[in-house]
């Protein structure tokens, strides 16, 4: 899909549910960082999205609104496929997160979202928009649930808001 279409494409309540998609999952990292969920073993400053996703297992409730659920259930039963090459090609492959928890599934499959909304060229190869922006409003959902679960997040990511917002 050409540029110019594909912006004409994303007008509106398409385009504002991609920004706050980025805007929560930009602030979300940072929140993680600050209540120490990043990397231990390395000298760059790396969310540990593994860590976290773990320790909120058996906290996280899916079943705590009918949207949340609905979600959860469509991101871990038809997760967003991840680029890969093949045969020297750039294609998007059905790649199955298994891990234990299903939040350790949904960790992978967000940052998967995140990762095709900026460098896997979801939106000029697959011209599937309306499935790719399902799986950004089914992360957003997730993500804006895990925010509030940890205290300590949840305070780094609202107080970094009102700090930003003083008059």
């Amino acid at each position: 899909m050409p540029y110019h279409r594909l912006l004409a494409a994303l007008k509106d309540d398409k385009m504002l549910l991609i920004n706050e998609f980025i805007f929560t999952f930009m602030r979300f990292e940072y929140a993680l960082k600050g209540s120490q969920y990043f990397m231990a073993n390395s000298t760059d400053a790396k969310a540990d999205w593994g860590r976290f996703s773990t320790d909120i297992s058996l906290t996280f409730d899916k079943n705590k609104s009918t949207h949340l659920r609905q979600s959860v259930d469509f991101l871990l039963n038809d997760p967003p496929e991840k680029q890969v090459i093949d045969n020297g090609s750039l294609v998007f492959s059905n790649v199955l997160s298994q891990y234990p928890y299903d939040t350790q599934n949904l960790d992978v499959y967000i940052r998967r979202v995140r990762n095709n909304l900026f460098h896997g060229s979801k939106f000029t190869q697959n011209n599937d928009l309306p499935r790719d922006l399902e799986l950004i409003n089914a992360s957003l959902i997730v993500l804006k649930e895990w925010v509030e679960i940890l205290p300590d997040v949840s305070e780094k990511f609202h107080k970094l808001i009102t700090e930003n917002n003083k008059p």
